[in-house]
């Protein structure tokens, strides 16, 4: 289960634990988020899901939001039990057959599963271990623990030194029956010799060595909770990580921008300060976007050149009237090498290249996040996005605009692509 979702409250988007969910709430989904409850799924566009963690099948699955057919077998839930092993709670107080509706409940999205692509609403129909996601779990804690293979060699080892053991006490107390030895004082000797073959100190050993284990690992920041995960982790050679929330912060920033005539603007990462507002472009040689262009027939009038070096906080803090010289010397700010600016010290309006602003227009406007008070609703990339054009105080143009139609991003198509209309009062 994810830790956070978008859940639409009151009207509002929020963003909030997935633990705090309720039959009722309305979720919204989009590509990259991983369900968070089963959901009754409605306002679909091209919605695929991969179910592979609850089915096994890595092919992503279609939803609809249409209902069932009419002979699709439907229980109601007073007939069955609520977290029946052979039924899957759809909601409404509804049922159906688990191995039918796993794979055929196209409307039902459920916990855990992904989003390959498009975006949906879905109403939350069941929560924790009243999911679909929750019976897998309950079932799997029915199941006992697997040994580890340390576990399974000490029995192993126990039953060989009992095996010997017996063999050992037999033998003495065959050799002293046949010397005419005293049948209790034979006995006597049996329970002695098997008592010293017991290796008491064994479980102590073994413990104090995984213990010593522990806390060398401790010492290089991997805290182990339980002992015989150390012998596990003894035999691995590689560990594969989720690196979200690890190794990264689950944000992401525009690096590198490419515009449709063939301009490359670079911002380091370093020189990226949301907190100053500052912001600094190069622009790159693309010499070799030139010769690909001119290879694949298309004409590519304005190269850029190294040039000049020019900062927009020198050129935007003129007055608001500015002279033809000053537009003229704008226009040609897509030849320069490195552009430089402290935005917290401009005042508007702002100008850039016009293929610059058309990227910061096209990436508010074909966009599905928001942020309020400096947090994130929505998509990374996407919040990049609203982040860059943010930073360059470009205005986020989507309330000017009515979204008519949708196509979302897709691994296959590899773009979004929104139909909007301007508002007649803008």
């Amino acid at each position: 289960m994810p830790p956070k979702c978008n859940c639409l409250r009151s009207g509002e988007m929020h963003t909030f634990l997935a633990s705090y969910l309720v039959p009722g709430d309305i979720v919204c989904l989009s590509v990259g988020d991983r369900l968070p409850a089963d959901l009754r799924l409605f306002d679909l566009v091209d919605l695929r899901m991969d179910e592979s963690s609850l089915t096994g099948e890595t092919e992503a699955v279609p939803k609809s939001p249409d209902v069932l057919c009419a002979n699709f077998p439907i229980s109601n839930m007073t007939e069955v039990q609520f977290s029946s092993t052979n039924n899957v709670n759809i909601g409404d107080n509804k049922a159906v057959e688990r191995l039918r509706g796993c794979h055929d409940l196209v409307n039902i999205g459920f916990m855990g599963t992904l989003v390959c692509s498009g975006t949906a609403k879905g109403l939350v129909i069941g929560t924790g271990e009243h999911s679909e996601f929750g019976e897998v779990f309950r079932m799997m804690h029915l199941e006992e623990a697997p040994r580890t293979p340390l576990q399974k060699s000490m029995d192993k080892l126990g039953k060989h030194l009992s095996a010997i053991s017996l063999i050992i006490i037999s033998s003495i107390v065959i050799i002293g029956l046949f010397q005419g030895r005293h049948i209790l004082e034979l006995l006597n000797i049996g329970v002695s010799l098997a008592v010293a073959a017991i290796p008491e100190g064994l479980p102590i050993v073994v413990t104090v060595t995984l213990a010593i284990g522990q806390m060398r690992m401790a010492a290089r920041n991997a805290i182990v909770r339980r002992l015989p995960a150390v012998e596990t982790l003894g035999c691995v050679n590689v560990v594969c990580s989720d690196k979200t929330g690890t190794m990264t912060k689950n944000e992401m920033t525009v690096s590198h921008i490419v515009t449709g005539s063939f301009e490359r603007y670079t911002i380091p990462i370093q020189q990226v300060n949301k907190h100053t507002d500052t912001v600094c472009l190069r622009v790159d040689n693309f010499n070799y976007i030139n010769s690909f262009a001119a290879s694949s027939g298309i004409n590519v009038t304005n190269d850029i050149t190294n040039t000049t070096t020019i900062k927009l906080n020198e050129i935007s803090s003129q007055s608001t009237g500015m002279s033809n010289r000053t537009n003229h010397h704008l226009s040609q700010m897509s030849q320069t090498n490195v552009r430089s600016a402290s935005f917290s010290e401009l005042r508007t309006p702002y100008y850039y290249p016009p293929s610059l602003d058309s990227i910061l227009q096209i990436g508010c406007i074909c966009n599905n996040a928001t942020i309020r008070n400096d947090q994130l609703f929505g998509q990374p990339t996407e919040g990049a996005l609203l982040r860059l054009a943010a930073q360059f105080h470009a205005l986020d143009e989507r309330a000017f605009y009515t979204r008519l139609q949708e196509w979302p991003f897709s691994s296959e198509s590899k773009m979004m692509i929104v139909k909007c209309v301007r508002n007649i009062s803008h």
